[in-house]
């Protein structure tokens, strides 16, 4: 008995080390954009989106973070044109992105159930269907992506 309870709780600590969550400091809102630069957050806000790893981040073909669930990832970037690239197990996305100098921009990364609607989803950047659901890149306007944003931490 006393065996079975060690093998047990042996199993329980791997699986309880799949799902991590960020473990980096609270998201803290910019002050202002400097005026030379843009600033891109990427963020998942859902603990249970479908993908238990991070997801990779890339901007320009340079590997910006590993964005982990419940976090977010700061990019203080030059604009003009550039390329994101997101990845994590077999679902990738790809777009680009003309920033605009002293702006930032906000993309949510979550998983929504098959029959989500998100043709009416504003600027949608990608969508992947997998398994039951949807995963997708959403941009998100700045009010509602900071509420979203106070309650995570950053993936470090």
């Amino acid at each position: 008995m006393k065996t079975r309870i060690l093998i047990l709780g042996f199993i329980l600590s791997l699986l309880s080390g799949c799902v991590s969550t960020a473990k980096g400091p609270a998201f803290v809102a910019h002050s202002q954009v400097p005026s030379d630069q843009a600033y891109v957050y990427f963020y998942r806000p859902n603990p249970n989106d479908g993908v238990t790893v991070c997801w990779d981040i890339k901007v320009n073909d340079q590997l910006k973070g590993c964005l982990e669930p419940q976090g977010f990832i700061k990019i203080q970037m030059s604009p003009g044109q550039n390329k994101f690239y997101t990845s994590a197990a077999a679902v990738e996305f790809e777009f680009n992105e003309n920033l605009e100098a002293g702006s930032a921009y906000y993309y949510e990364i979550d998983f929504y159930s098959r029959n989500t609607d998100l043709s009416k989803a504003k600027g949608t950047k990608s969508i992947s269907f997998i398994f039951d659901g949807i995963h997708a890149v959403l941009p998100v306007e700045e009010t509602v992506a900071i509420k979203k944003l106070s309650n995570l931490k950053e993936s470090v």
